[in-house]
């Protein structure tokens, strides 16, 4: 190819908004205990995914930030379907942090939420029974600043 073609397409992919540049590789936490840094990201996803989980399966992840009390963790579940059960009695992935304690199943995703300060305990655990895709989550650790209004 020209240089006059590599520099056309070059321009094409840049205005098409193409990005040439690969964003950075997440790691997958393992299950046990983090510490992140501000700005970093990580990712927390089911056995297989996106294969359908194992049973009797249990894994607790825990997050601390440095510094914890300035700082923030916000999820993104692009990803989430466990077994659906009333009130999440079979397989659950139960979120924890400060002055918070959900069960989510189904399709009921932690997408969205965002942490009282920087400290998360979040627990995975399937039954015997039925098994799901499972789910991908993004953690964010973010520093407060005046503009935000969480508290």
């Amino acid at each position: 190819m020209s240089a006059t073609g590599l520099l056309l397409l070059g321009v094409v992919a840049a205005v098409g908004g193409a990005n040439v540049f690969p964003e950075p590789r997440l790691d997958t936490l393992p299950c046990g205990t983090t510490t992140m840094n501000p700005g970093e990201r990580v990712a927390i996803q089911s056995p297989n995914f996106p294969q359908n989980y194992d049973t009797d399966y249990r894994c607790q992840y825990e997050i601390t930030c440095n510094p914890m009390e300035s700082t923030y963790l916000e999820f993104i579940c692009p990803s989430f379907e466990l077994e659906s059960s009333t009130d999440c009695l079979n397989d659950r992935l139960v979120v924890t942090y400060h002055g918070s304690r959900e069960e989510k199943c189904g399709t009921d995703s932690p997408d969205g939420t965002i942490t009282s300060d920087g400290w998360t305990r979040l627990t995975f655990a399937s039954n015997a029974a039925t098994t799901a895709p499972g789910f991908r989550c993004y953690i964010c650790h973010h520093h407060y600043n005046t503009a935000d209004t969480h508290v």
